[in-house]
């Protein structure tokens, strides 16, 4: 799950919400 880690390490959101909509709580947050 790259992908999941790659968001919850530019959100720090949590790898949880990360894993379960990537899109909506990766690109907001990464930018």
């Amino acid at each position: 799950m790259p992908k999941g880690t790659k968001f919850v390490c530019a959100g720090g959101a949590g790898i949880e919400p990360a894993l379960m909509e990537p899109e909506s709580i990766g690109l907001p947050l990464a930018d």
